[in-house]
């Protein structure tokens, strides 16, 4: 019991890191954004809106941010289960981006914002936060598959039942460190279907 409250812990702790780096890495993105716009060699492009100051576009930014956020809690990307599955990680933040960009766009066509949102900004932050975003997560993927790190995440599990696709469950687990559960045996009855059970 103690040992599943420690890893429920250490979980809501990486959830919480994973919510915040995401926010900063997405402001960043943003603000990277910003400066290719408006500040680079395609600054000239197209037809810049007037009085596009950084200091200005940060409401916008900031609110840009939070959207972005609401929509990866939308599609589950803080959900403790998802720790783990980078790949399932990496869909939630092209789908979250591709969303926030389609949604982003319309309301600032639909409203007046002051200053008036790029259409070029918004498409360089689709690319920018999702590059960013990506690179963020899987530094912190490596992180968390480090031995002092990853066996408190995953749960101890025996597999119950001993066949051959008892040991290939056992092998599926044992070689993915994605997987969030950890198998630590195999118990054997005869009437026993293959199953993972919760040894904590």
């Amino acid at each position: 019991m103690a040992q599943a409250h420690l890893r429920k812990s250490n979980q809501s702790s990486v959830v919480a890191v994973s919510l915040l780096g995401d926010a900063l890495v997405t402001y960043l993105a943003l603000s990277l954004a910003y400066w290719l716009r408006f500040e680079s060699f395609i600054k000239n492009y197209g037809i810049p809106p007037e009085g596009a100051y950084y200091q200005l576009y940060v409401p916008l930014l900031v609110l840009g941010t939070l959207f972005l956020i609401a929509t990866f809690g939308y599609l589950g990307l803080y959900n403790d289960k998802q720790i783990l599955h980078l790949h399932r990680i990496y869909s939630i933040i092209f789908k979250g981006c591709v969303f926030w960009f389609f949604a982003y766009l319309g309301t600032s066509l639909a409203l007046k914002f002051e200053p008036q949102i790029s259409r070029i900004f918004v498409t360089l932050a689709l690319f920018t936060s999702a590059g960013l975003l990506t690179l963020w997560r899987i530094s912190l993927h490596k992180v968390l598959l480090q031995k002092r790190f990853l066996p408190s995440l995953q749960k101890n599990v025996a597999i119950l039942g001993i066949n051959e696709d008892a040991s290939k469950l056992f092998t599926a687990m044992s070689t993915d460190k994605n997987h969030p559960y950890n198998p630590v045996g195999i118990i054997y009855r005869e009437d026993a279907k293959d199953e993972a059970k919760d040894i904590e």
